[in-house]
């Protein structure tokens, strides 16, 4: 039975990354592999709760000082994991520490795979292109990211494309009301978010049209309050929730919206095309080409067009909603959880160190 190490350096509890690891960990693969988890740290351990118990976590304990002391014991602690056992295959989900697994592999005399499996964008990433080149593979979650791999030199055989899991899930019937409900479900963190462009944007449509739903919490959320208050648009502040299409079925919806500067993958879209649900996205890095289909399953616009995002805006809120088959929209995307479990299982398989 293969060993497998996954570490995730930090962890906030509600993201993205959460979602995939939870999938993976609650699936055959962890009855196939021996899978093991390193958390260095972690802001909210209420998801833990989600993995089975047959796979094993490891939490670094906390330390009560801070500095250069705590950094050190960080480091200690994680390189300590990495020697403790003769991996098959370490799976890092953060740039710097390619070069720590290299040189301890190389040191060691190890014959892991070294498995780089990034969850955001690349590009402009200077750090990842610094690297990148300690890693032996690259499990790519869009194909924007892969195409930013070859940009860089690497290997087209060293790349696997894998996407990201999304399960297979009820459509949730569109609300088709005279006022159309926009979502945005995520972090309020604007830098990468772009909700303050949303918030703009939306100025400039007929604000008797719409009403924005907000499902997520963050840094941000409080200037976004002011923001929206100053702009007089209309907006439902719904907070965090563990379940937020629960919901957002007994509130309603006609679009989700996701205006990112940049993404790895942009999870909440498949979420959302896999309810039936359509979306309108910016074209950002990295991941949203990968499934939003002009007018099959939503739409696209430039991540940094302002005029574009609000003509888009104006269009789907005269749009009839009649027109969206949700059937169509739910079978518009490739990476359901089976089809991609059993990617990643050959994949684990490929080969040997």
């Amino acid at each position: 039975m293969k060993k497998i190490l996954l570490i995730m350096p930090y962890s906030s509890g509600h993201g993205g990354m959460e979602t995939v690891f939870t999938t993976l960990f609650n699936s055959y693969l962890t009855e196939k592999y021996e899978f093991t988890f390193l958390l260095l740290d972690i802001a909210d351990e209420q998801w833990l709760s989600q993995i089975p118990s047959h796979v094993r976590v490891i939490k670094r304990p906390k330390s009560a000082s801070g500095g250069v002391k705590s950094r050190l014991k960080r480091i200690l602690f994680y390189i300590k994991i990495i020697m403790s056992e003769d991996w098959d295959i370490v799976i890092e989900t953060v740039t710097k520490s390619l070069l720590v697994e290299h040189y301890l592999k190389w040191f060691k005399r190890k014959k892991y795979r070294l498995v780089s499996w990034f969850h955001f964008t690349i590009k402009g990433n200077r750090g990842f292109a610094k690297y990148a080149r300690y890693a032996d593979e690259f499990w790519a979650i869009s194909s924007g990211i892969e195409e930013e791999l070859l940009r860089l030199g690497v290997s087209s055989n060293q790349i696997h494309l894998i996407y990201n899991p999304v399960d297979y899930a009820n459509i949730i019937p569109l609300s088709k009301q005279p006022v159309k409900k926009l979502v945005y479900v995520g972090r309020l963190f604007d830098e990468s978010k772009n909700i303050s462009g949303l918030i703009r944007a939306l100025s400039q449509c007929n604000s008797e049209k719409y009403i924005l739903y907000i499902y997520g919490d963050g840094e941000d959320r409080i200037m976004l309050k002011e923001l929206a208050v100053q702009f007089q648009i209309p907006v439902q502040w719904m907070g965090w929730s563990q379940h937020p299409w629960n919901e957002v079925m007994k509130n309603g919806i006609d679009y989700l919206v996701l205006p990112s500067v940049y993404e790895g993958f942009g999870m909440v879209l498949a979420e959302a095309i896999a309810r039936g649900i359509p979306v309108l996205s910016s074209n950002c890095p990295d991941g949203p080409e990968d499934m939003v289909k002009n007018g099959v399953n939503g739409y696209l616009y430039q991540y940094d067009d302002m005029n574009q995002l609000i003509q888009l805006l104006q269009y789907v809120l005269d749009k009839d909603m009649d027109d969206w088959n949700q059937k169509a929209i739910q079978q518009s995307i490739p990476f359901y959880v089976d089809r991609y479990l059993n990617h990643l299982d050959s994949i684990i398989e490929s080969k040997e160190e």
